[in-house]
């Protein structure tokens, strides 16, 4: 039940942050590649941190 929850909230979220891109003028595509470059950023740093790697 707890997961069907925070899936609603997530995507609510979401939602609520694309409507905020317009009202901003920020470009969506742009966002969201960068979102991607951070999150692969941050995986890798956390990895290396972790001691994940070979």
């Amino acid at each position: 039940m707890i997961a069907l929850l925070l899936s609603i909230v997530s995507s609510s979220l979401i939602f609520v942050i694309f409507k905020l891109f317009a009202r901003f003028k920020i470009d969506t595509f742009q966002a969201i590649v960068i979102n991607y470059f951070v999150a692969f950023l941050s995986e890798s740093f956390s990895m290396v941190t972790l001691g994940m790697t070979k």
